[in-house]
């Protein structure tokens, strides 16, 4: 378990359950957003057909665009002599994150904040139990002690912190947005300073 530094088979179950009940828990719940009138008929549109048809071409892009990225990033690293922990944290993780970057960056600019929180809150969700537990189901998931002392505290910290904002009804302003990706900018630069032999 965690205890021995790496996540088994049970845990990534036990992850997929919850984010399982967590989707079923939304699914439920009525949304401003699809009660909007007209949407429905702009879906409906398109087309069943149509709609499966971009879900798999979507998802086959996903699948060889996240080979190509792995592939070329541990290539690139290898070129050029940078450890694989720095790509993982700049080049992987900023290009993962473009996707819902452009969406979120869409929304705001539609003053839709309800889905730039679902977006950034889901993305997450997502990541955490639905990504490391269906990996953890195939092969347990070494956890090393940096992630422990201080990727997980940090990232504890930054949760809670927007959760009180969101609790309380504050706004993210443009300068709590500047501090939060100054915060980003000096945890990347922190860990990169940590790596580097």
């Amino acid at each position: 378990g965690f205890s021995q530094g790496q996540i088994d088979w049970w845990h990534g179950l036990i992850m997929i359950i919850l984010l399982l009940g967590y989707i079923a828990l939304a699914a439920n719940q009525r949304s401003e957003a699809f009660a909007v009138e007209g949407d429905a008929p702009a879906i409906q549109a398109i087309g069943a057909g149509m709609i499966t048809l971009f879900l798999i071409v979507g998802f086959a892009a996903i699948l060889g665009g996240s080979e190509l990225l792995v592939s070329g990033s541990v290539g690139l690293a290898e070129q050029l002599g940078i450890p694989n922990e720095i790509i993982g944290l700049t080049v992987i993780a900023i290009g993962t994150s473009l996707p819902e970057m452009a969406t979120t960056f869409t929304a705001a600019w539609q003053r839709n904040t309800q889905l730039c929180f679902g977006n950034v809150i889901g993305s997450n969700l997502f990541n955490i139990s639905g990504i490391a537990g269906l990996t953890a189901l195939v092969a347990p998931l070494p956890i090393s002690d940096d992630l422990l002392a201080i990727d997980l505290p940090i990232l504890v910290a930054t949760t809670l912190m927007l959760s009180v904002m969101m609790l309380w009804g504050r706004p993210i302003g443009r300068m709590t947005g500047f501090l939060l990706a100054a915060g980003y900018a000096a945890f990347i630069g922190m860990r990169v300073l940590s790596i580097v032999p």
